[in-house]
């Protein structure tokens, strides 16, 4: 199990992917969504305390949209999966929900554009703008019926050694 203890802190007071990851993925499953979790969970090097809960709330939007995504859908599940590409983190969200109708990720990343009755389209916008600002990309691609990938890339500023993660276990009782 994915878990933010203490001992997550890497060297000099820099902050792991699980810690920023892992408040957002429980809020996630509280909702009654089904998170897996997989790959290389490394520092994201440098963090300062006012950096993480922009990636936090970077991370919850994204979350919050796959959930929806899957709600209706018995076997939904969301899949996290991190890796180091060259300097790159790359973190990647795949849904098995619906998936975006054609031609939507186009506008995806658009103020006010929505396509969810009551919402204000501001989520992925917002998202856009925290991680440019932390001088990284988003990305969404639609497989349509067969659900969402969205990649998020950051510049990995980290030395410190490898870590798996767990892979998690989310079995309902």
């Amino acid at each position: 199990m994915l878990s933010a203890t203490e001992g997550e802190k890497g060297a000099g007071g820099r902050t792991r992917l699980a810690e920023i990851l892992c408040p957002v993925v429980e809020e996630i499953e509280a909702q009654g969504a089904r998170v897996v979790i997989g790959g290389d969970c490394q520092t994201y090097g440098g963090l300062s305390a006012a950096v993480v809960p922009l990636l936090r709330q970077a991370f919850r939007e994204i979350l919050d949209n796959a959930r929806e995504a899957i709600e209706n859908r018995p076997a939904g599940e969301i899949r996290i999966a991190a890796a180091r590409v060259g300097g790159l983190l790359r973190i990647r969200f795949r849904d098995t929900g619906v998936g975006m109708p054609h031609g939507v990720e186009k506008q995806a990343f658009a103020p006010f554009f929505t396509t969810k009755p009551g919402h204000l389209g501001l989520g992925l916008p917002l998202c856009q703008a925290a991680l440019r600002a932390l001088g990284g990309t988003v990305s969404v691609a639609s497989t349509g019926e067969r659900g969402t990938e969205v990649v998020v890339e950051l510049p990995c500023l980290c030395g410190a050694p490898r870590r798996r993660c767990a892979q998690r276990e989310t079995a309902r009782a």
